[in-house]
């Protein structure tokens, strides 16, 4: 399972997820908003717990990938 079948917009939405649930906000009104949205690429895209789980972590390093090579120019 991988991420690049997903839109740019919920590849987002995951990596934004899955940092706020790895550093421990998951009770705030943000996560909540973000678990919601999580919750409707899950059935959506008909994908498991676990599934969810790695493909939101794997559009997490992606994006902190990217924003470590656009540092690089700036």
């Amino acid at each position: 399972m991988s991420s690049k079948f997903l839109s740019r917009e919920d590849r987002i939405t995951l990596a934004l997820w899955y940092r706020m649930k790895e550093i421990g906000k998951t009770n705030s009104e943000r996560f909540r908003d973000f678990d919601k949205k999580v919750q409707e690429i899950k059935e959506r895209e008909w994908l498991s717990d676990e599934d969810m789980e790695k493909i939101a972590k794997e559009c997490y390093e992606e994006l902190t990938r990217v924003q470590g090579d656009m540092q690089e120019f700036t």
